[in-house]
């Protein structure tokens, strides 16, 4: 209601910063679809926004985009946010873009141009010394990797990025990248250590209520036991 009031009453700016920053919460509790209306409207009518702001909107639609496999909307978003991340300087979240650009452009096939939006997005994380966006452009990698049908490169990069993100302390992160771990090495046809990892992301998602992680692991757990 509130958000609603903010774009009905001219502050469509305050809007898109909000609902920006509760990117995680839409996830969390599965209201990508209220997400996305709300970014529609906001997008459309804010005429005169600051470059940050519309980048981090741009790069919030693609990223609910993403949830509902919409990835002909998340593609042209993640472009014109990344141009302005690049232009703002702003290295971590060029990363985070490029990263979910790398996904987009796989789940469309086109892996060749996936494969360069990953290594640019780990270059700039390498030269920011960001390990944040680093673990990302990592967790990419090893996605990319996957749909090329490397199974042991992507654990081995599934691995390295997890290890950054313990090290960070950050519970969400670590949930998904146990996730991915878990897939890439069942895959991989290393179903302990599937197993393992795919376990821990179940009771990690449940401790925070990630409805999307704990489905995608109850999913990967039933593979492996039916293998």
């Amino acid at each position: 209601a509130a958000l609603d009031w903010c774009l009905a009453n001219g502050r469509v700016e305050d809007a898109l910063r909000a609902v920006s920053a509760l990117l995680r919460f839409w996830h969390a509790h599965g209201h990508v679809g209220e997400a996305r209306r709300l970014l529609s409207r906001g997008l459309a009518e804010g005429d005169g926004l600051s470059n940050e702001v519309r980048a981090r909107a741009l790069w919030t639609a693609a990223h609910e985009a993403m949830a509902q496999s919409d990835y002909p909307a998340a593609v042209p978003a993640l472009e014109e946010a990344l141009a302005i991340f690049r232009e703002l300087g702003d290295d971590r979240h060029a990363v985070f873009a490029l990263c979910e650009l790398a996904r987009a452009l796989s789940s469309q096939d086109e892996l060749d141009r996936a494969q360069r939006a990953g290594e640019d997005a780990l270059t700039i994380a390498e030269g920011a010394d960001d390990e944040r966006a680093a673990s990302a452009a990592l967790d990419t990698l090893a996605m990319v990797a996957g749909y090329r049908g490397q199974h042991g490169r992507a654990q081995a990069l599934s691995e390295r990025s997890l290890d950054l993100r313990r090290s960070l302390g950050d519970r969400l992160l670590i949930t998904s990248s146990t996730n991915t771990l878990g897939l890439a090495a069942m895959r991989a046809g290393d179903l302990e250590t599937a197993e393992h990892s795919l376990t821990e992301c179940l009771e990690l998602a449940r401790g925070l209520g990630e409805k999307t992680l704990v489905a995608a692991a109850l999913c990967a757990l039933g593979e492996i036991a039916l293998s």
